[in-house]
């Protein structure tokens, strides 16, 4: 007996060394992953300077605000559960999301006291936790252990990916962390359905709704699959206790969404506030958004993570058939789910012509805002469907090894794909019925681009594109403005942007909304804003935090986001604002000599400027009715890592603003026709040697340092910046654009109408972009860059057509879906096999 027991703990010891082992490889694999980010400074850290919660310069800016309110006394508790409700930070006032995801980063941040080093152990640790669950996870359905390690370590390594794709948004890799949790608990329901597991069931299921409600539609999905494939086995025991799992997520999701249901920010009416419905739409169905009409949807890049998930589990469930013939069902749907998955990725705005037509035919679907994301559950549910009439794919699978092997390779190609970027350039002839909508009648040529690439159909809207009606906005996204009426674009530093006649609410990357007078402006969260009237002309603003410095455009009476800084301890900054008018400049001050001031600031307040300012103005006999922004004096102390600036001293080059931030540079012309390209690009009027000067005189930089100056043939000049991969472009002059379509839903296809001479230079980088090289008269191939061009003076409508490979295989898996649904009933097959087909084949 003392034997055997001995024999027993020395299995358990085996055991626990080998479980920590496999921990210690996954936090090798993590600490790999993340060291790049782990050895850089701050202003490696992805994400940019989106000033989103979502993001890692968002987090670092909530860290500094509960540390603000914890020493007020106050707990920070709404911030969990009204997710960027607003905090004082106008731009990211509302974006819809509730989570809990930021509350991991909080306690590390309570520890250490250091945005920067909580971040990289927020980042190691994420990697590490979403790997060590689905370990645990896969432990629970083989004792393989290669095999388990194995799904581990690509898990992981779908987290890595996700951070790249999405530039740090850690909201949805957290909740891949509460993913295999949920599994886990739901297979001991199903397998031993108890009380004590209700709660663990309970807690994660509510946990990954807080996380990401795209991993919480799928788990709905996989409850939906698992309950059909043990319906014979499902009794009232089990539902009862389904049930009350059910409800104990409902008490612990309820405190959470009460509040955001009633302590709202809009006081409109739904027929006066379009915003009201976009953020009770948006809390129902996902998360984050901002509002648009034609809003971008990133549905598809959320479906893509899920097929780098689901391919870890089908990686692990694929290989355990051999050894445990329970997993088969699950394996198979994690295969098709995995399939489907990065099918849908491929897809733009709607993937198929159809879609677009039940969207607009059947009203309740708007509720769904886009079109793909209903029938993307509609499919998929055929496609769940479907497995209960193939699993005799499964045993040819079994029989014929190469048959899986193809499969695998398939899937394999499938994730790989997204890393071909080329592009093939051929002239093609469009009808002219098809483009009459956006086209002149002048028409030269049409150049046809073929893009086999994933992301190149993501990121563009399914909408007409016009200079007056769309205004570009932070990293490249193009979205409509809700009023038609708008004349003129406004191009802001932080990459947000808004008109003077947008009066209700403005759109940024997060959201903000403004009631016609701006002191009827509502938050949730009143005491986290503290309004400052600043009537004096010089400010020194000091601290260990990010803010942003507003101006209040005289007679509009709106808030203008200026400039972004990120200071870090004992730093400081002096600015002025001027003006500028009809070519004359003015410095904004108050009419009184009352001298200089220091204003203490604390992240949350506000500083805008008092409207006696603007009467005083008035009696001046300033008369500006859209004042702009010429100069943005800065004096910096310390260590200012993110600083953004507007050249004064060269006006001849047109520029209105440039800025440098996290990764890149980037400079808005001041022609308003003019389509700027985004994130890593940068867009300058002048010579070659005027734009290098200006940028070594303005960020006192040199060739040796920051910036490799290339020259080439003509008047433009090509510089690699150390801060972002790819290259930026100078031009010498602007070629106009007319008008451009991006993605329609049924043509899959860009058209640009532009003036030549000149080229068309195209970026196929993760955010698209489009720059037009002049006095360029070859094509050439650079960093994933595609040059085509526009030799002769004249009218060009150029075509750009993204491969429409993805149609048809999103139309044959629809096709196969809804013939395995047919043979689902058991009399149509039954039927059909007598009277139309012999299945002798099938039965061997």
């Amino acid at each position: 007996m003392v034997i055997r027991i001995i024999n027993e703990l020395y299995k358990i010891n085996i055991t626990m060394k080998k479980i920590i082992t496999d921990l210690s490889i996954l936090t090798l694999i993590s600490i790999t992953l993340s060291l790049s980010f782990l050895i850089s400074d701050p202003l490696s850290i992805p994400g940019g300077i989106q000033q989103e919660l979502s993001d890692f310069y968002g987090l670092i800016a909530g860290g500094y605000l509960w540390k603000d309110l914890l020493s007020k006394g106050t707990l920070p508790f709404p911030v969990f559960w009204f997710h960027n409700a607003n905090l004082g930070n106008p731009s990211t006032i509302f974006t819809g999301a509730i989570t809990f995801s930021d509350l991991p980063y909080f306690l590390i941040f309570l520890l250490t006291e250091d945005p920067f080093l909580s971040l990289k152990i927020f980042v190691t640790l994420s990697y590490f936790l979403s790997s060590a669950t689905m370990y645990f996870y896969s432990r629970s359905l083989s004792k393989h252990r290669v095999f388990n390690l194995a799904a581990s370590i690509i898990y992981a390594f779908s987290s890595y990916r996700i951070y790249e794709i999405t530039l740090g948004h850690w909201i949805i890799i957290w909740a891949a962390v509460i993913f295999p949790i949920f599994l886990l608990a739901f297979e001991k329901v199903l397998e031993n359905p108890s009380l004590k597991v209700d709660g663990f069931l309970a807690l994660s299921f509510a946990l990954l709704l807080l996380s990401d409600p795209h991993h919480f539609l799928w788990a709905l999905i996989y409850v939906t699959f698992r309950l059909i494939f043990h319906i014979k086995k499902i009794n009232i025991h089990l539902i009862k206790h389904l049930s009350f799992s059910s409800f104990i997520s409902f008490l612990i999701l309820f405190p959470l969404y009460f509040p955001f249901l009633t302590l709202h920010p809009f006081t409109r009416t739904l027929e006066e506030s379009k915003p009201y419905f976009a953020t009770l739409e948006s809390f129902l169905t996902r998360g984050w958004v901002s509002f648009s009409p034609t809003l971008f949807e990133s549905f598809s890049i959320h479906l893509l993570y899920l097929g780098y998930v689901t391919l870890a589990l089908t990686f692990l469930q694929i290989l355990i058939m051999r050894f445990d013939a329970r997993n088969r069902i699950k394996a198979l749907f994690f295969f098709i789910l995995l399939t489907f998955s990065i099918l849908y990725a491929l897809g733009d705005y709607s993937p198929i012509p159809i879609y677009r037509s039940l969207f607009d035919l059947l009203p309740f679907l708007k509720f769904f805002r886009v079109p793909h994301r209903i029938m993307s559950l509609i499919v998929l549910s055929l496609a769940i469907l479907a497995s209960l009439t193939l699993m005799h794919i499964y045993e040819v699978i079994k029989r014929r090894k190469i048959i899986a092997k193809i499969l695998i390779s398939i899937l394999l190609i499938f994730i790989l794909i997204d890393f071909n970027y080329g592009l093939t350039v051929s002239t093609v002839k469009v009808p002219k019925s098809d483009l009459h909508y956006f086209l002149s009648e002048e028409k030269e040529e049409f150049r046809i681009l073929e893009i086999p690439s994933f992301w190149a159909i993501t990121y563009y809207y399914s909408a007409k594109f016009k200079p007056e009606a769309y205004i570009p906005v932070s990293y490249g996204y193009y979205t409509k403005l809700p009023y038609p009426d708008i004349k003129e674009q406004q191009y802001f530093l932080a990459g947000s942007t808004f008109t003077e006649n947008f009066e209700k609410y403005w759109e940024v990357k997060g959201r903000v909304y403004f009631d016609k007078d701006f002191k009827a402006l509502r938050t949730s969260y009143e005491e986290a804003i503290i309004r400052q009237k600043v009537i004096k002309r010089d400010y020194e603003i000091k601290g260990d935090h990010i803010f942003q410095i507003f101006s209040y455009p005289l007679l509009s009476e709106k808030l203008h986001l200026i400039s972004n800084f990120m200071l870090k301890n004992n730093s400081s900054i002096s600015f002025k604002l001027n003006l500028e008018d009809n070519g004359k400049n003015y410095t904004l001050i108050y009419s009184k000599d009352i001298g200089n001031i220091t204003i203490p600031y604390k992240f949350g307040e506000w500083i805008y400027l008092d409207r006696n300012i603007v009467k005083d103005l008035k009696d001046l006999g300033l008369k500006m009715e859209r004042p702009i922004i010429k100069s943005l004096e800065v004096v910096t102390k310390g260590e200012v890592l993110i600083k953004r600036v507007s050249l004064e001293d060269k006006p001849e080059l047109g520029l209105k603003y440039a800025m440098l931030g996290v990764k890149y540079i980037l400079l808005y012309s001041d022609k308003p026709n003019t389509l700027d390209c985004f994130t890593s690009s940068c867009v300058i009027q002048g010579s070659p040697d005027d734009v290098k000067d200006v940028l070594v005189s303005l960020w006192n930089i040199n060739e040796s340092d920051d910036f490799e100056f290339i020259k080439s043939d003509g008047d433009k000049v090509l510089f690699k910046n150390k801060f972002f991969k790819g290259l930026a472009f100078i031009l010498k002059e602007d070629l106009p654009i007319k008008e451009a379509s991006f993605l329609r839903p049924d043509t899959n296809t860009i058209y640009i109408n532009v003036q030549g001479p000149g080229t068309l230079l195209i970026s196929e980088r993760y955010h698209q972009g489009w720059v037009i090289q002049p006095n360029t008269l070859r094509i050439e191939n650079k960093s994933n860059l595609m040059m085509v061009e526009l030799p002769r003076e004249g009218n060009y409508n150029i075509v750009l057509h993204f491969s429409p490979y993805e149609y048809y295989l999103t139309l044959l898996i629809i096709c196969w879906s809804s013939v395995a649904v047919i043979l689902s009933w058991k009399k149509l097959f039954h039927l059909f096999r007598e009277k139309f087909i012999s299945f002798k084949i099938l039965r061997r």
